[in-house]
């Protein structure tokens, strides 16, 4: 992606401990996006011990690694529909 330019980012996570219980989709820009393997939905364990999501950029506190993430108006909802809006 383009550097300075707004990109809309859905992901759809169902969260398990179990090795197959959970799931992660992925959208980009509303379009779903496949992952490696082809599939467009990892499944997988989306926690180890307590579900604590993050949002931010990592690694990259020197000079020549800087970046930056800027989110505007984030949302949380339990469809699709409910965060492309």
């Amino acid at each position: 992606m383009p550097a300075w330019r707004w990109d809309r980012i859905v992901l759809g996570i169902h969260t398990s401990d179990s090795a197959s219980g959970g799931w992660v989709d992925l959208w980009c820009n509303r379009r779903r996006q496949a992952f490696s393997n082809g599939t467009t939905r990892f499944t997988g364990r989306t926690w180890n011990t307590y579900n604590d999501p993050k949002w931010g950029v990592y690694d990259r506190d020197t000079p020549e690694h800087a970046a930056t993430n800027r989110i505007d108006a984030p949302k949380v909802g339990t469809t699709y529909d409910d965060v492309v809006r």
